[in-house]
């Protein structure tokens, strides 16, 4: 009984120098942290090979109308989640951020960009971008995206949709939400389709949002007709491209029709 005490002392003994030590080391390294300070700021854009909307450039513009101080700053003094949150909100192309610092004094930025499925070019000229997620860009000269574009009879701008405002969603209150709302569903299958991501050019809308697709290849027209039925449409459209056009020509047609349903009606020149 005797020699179980005097085990049970060690023990407690041995975990109170270890809890010691590690409250030891706990206490030196928040010191060691708090006297540190930023020396280096390091902003990698993760796609700056596929895209181009934001450099590094633009970020630390951003940094500097904020009047966020970074070099010089200590560790402990900079909130890299407000930090995160003011640089995100300051550009809406960004899709993700991620702010840390390391040990020997440096701060990384690392920056991922929104991914455009399709350009929106309205009546009177406004012109923005929706991407893969639904979420709406603007349009820069800076960096034009090769995406296919819709134009036509679109009465939008990117100023009257709401800052959350998503394409995704079904429950659009205007005639202007529905639009996008079917643009970026037809959008998104010809972006993720690797056939016809090379073959459409350009969405048009006309009145009553009945659609025409103007292709990359062939000198004709595809009326769409409404944005129903968008799969079965595009599935008899690619058996005219792979199994008729080839052998009746690809100037035989000025339009073809996908209107009806569940049938494809051609117009001669």
């Amino acid at each position: 009984m005797l020699t179980m005490n005097r085990k049970t002392i060690k023990e407690i003994a041995f975990w109170g120098l270890i809890g010691i030590y590690l409250l030891s080391i706990g206490i030196f390294a928040s010191k060691k942290i708090s006297s540190l300070r930023y020396n280096n700021l390091t902003i990698i854009i993760t796609d700056s090979t596929k895209h181009q909307f934001i450099n590094a450039e633009d970020i630390t513009k951003i940094i500097s109308e904020k009047k966020i101080r970074i070099y010089g700053t200590p560790f402990d003094s900079l909130n890299t989640l407000k930090l995160e949150h003011t640089i995100k909100k300051s550009n809406n192309v960004i899709k993700n951020i991620e702010i840390y610092p390391t040990y020997d004094g440096k701060l990384f930025i690392q920056i991922t960009q929104r991914n455009p499925i399709l350009r929106i070019i309205t009546y009177n000229h406004n012109s923005f971008y929706i991407d893969e997620d639904g979420h709406l860009m603007p349009f820069s000269t800076k960096y034009i995206s090769r995406v296919p574009v819709a134009t036509g009879d679109i009465n939008a701008s990117l100023s009257m949709f709401p800052s959350d405002f998503n394409a995704k969603n079904q429950g659009y209150k205007f005639p202007s939400e529905r639009l996008i709302h079917n643009l970026f569903n037809i959008g998104t299958i010809i972006y993720n389709d690797s056939f016809w991501h090379k073959n459409v050019q350009q969405l048009v809308i006309k009145s009553e949002n009945q659609l025409i697709i103007i292709p990359e290849i062939g000198n004709f027209i595809i009326n769409f007709g409404s944005f129903e039925n968008i799969i079965n449409k595009l599935k008899y459209m690619k058996t005219m491209y792979n199994s008729v056009l080839p052998k009746v020509g690809w100037n035989k047609y000025s339009e073809i029709n996908l209107s009806y349903k569940n049938q494809i009606v051609c117009t001669k020149k």
